[in-house]
C-alpha cells in the first residue's frame, strides 16, 4: 500500500507504477483490494515484473549515470 502523497502523485503515478494507493487513510475497499492481491500470486508477480522494469527504465544507476553526465557537460560548457 501507498499512501498517495503529492511527490508520488507528480512523479512516480505518471510512470505507471501498479501499487495500491489510498489518500489520508486506509478503506474497506483498500483491504480488500489487498486481500485480493494476496490470494493471486501470479498477479502479483506481474505488479512485481512490471514494477521492476519500471524502476530500472526511470530510477536506475544507468539513468543516473546518463543525467548527471549531462549536467556536468552542460556545466563546463557554461
Amino acid at each position: 500500500m501507498m499512501s498517495s502523497y503529492d511527490i508520488f502523485k507528480a512523479d512516480i503515478s505518471p510512470k505507471g507504477f501498479q501499487v495500491i494507493v489510498f489518500d489520508e487513510f486506509i478503506t474497506k475497499r483498500t483491504v480488500e483490494h489487498t486481500i485480493s492481491l494476496l490470494k493471486n500470486p501470479s498477479q502479483i508477480q506481474k505488479i512485481v515484473e512490471n514494477n521492476y522494469e519500471l524502476g530500472k527504465k526511470y530510477y536506475s544507476y544507468t539513468v543516473l549515470r546518463k543525467h548527471l553526465s549531462e549536467l556536468i557537460e552542460q556545466c563546463f560548457q557554461a
